[in-house]
């Protein structure tokens, strides 16, 4: 069986893979972890669609959104669990209340994304300013759970190719 490809839209298949590898490229470029964003972007199935930068900033914020939920999660059940030392009941305690706000901003990103790229990338810089507050806090706090550590490391990391994929349409 023999393949064969229409004129009209195979090159244009090859043209908007080699777009979307230059955007992922250019912004992978300016991340603090180069191979995470790479390997993040091209491994989401909705990359294929992306043709510009908003659209690879969608995708990284609906990931970040994911991911700090399920950090947020981790964190309360933490705070539910067997934890009795108040200082680490306090400061879990107030990282779900800064992740709930982390969860509106980046959900506002996602609204203001088609309508103003500006708003979008200020509600991702002040979701990044957000998780730092937290970890600051787990820091000081005597938190030092793996797996909540991982949990913001990537959101940050995710935070970061958002931010990238936004910062070119200020």
């Amino acid at each position: 069986m023999t393949a064969t490809y229409s004129t009209s839209t195979f090159p244009n298949q090859i043209s908007l893979k080699l777009v979307q590898k230059e955007l992922i490229q250019k912004v992978c470029s300016k991340t603090s972890n180069r191979t995470f964003c790479v390997e993040t972007l091209e491994s989401d199935p909705r990359t294929p669609s992306a043709y510009n930068l908003p659209s690879l900033a969608r995708i990284a914020i609906e990931l970040s959104i994911a991911n700090v939920s399920d950090t947020q999660a981790l964190i309360a059940s933490k705070l539910s669990g067997d934890t009795t030392d108040p200082d680490v009941k306090h400061t879990l305690k107030w990282c779900v209340t800064w992740y709930t706000e982390v969860i509106a901003l980046l959900r506002s990103a996602v609204t203001a994304l088609e309508v103003d790229i500006k708003s979008a990338h200020q509600n991702i810089y002040t979701a990044g300013e957000y998780m730092g507050y937290c970890e600051s806090n787990m820091d000081y706090g005597g938190v030092l759970d793996s797996w909540i550590l991982t949990g913001n490391q990537f959101s940050d990391y995710l935070l970061d190719i958002a931010f990238f994929s936004t910062i070119e349409g200020l």
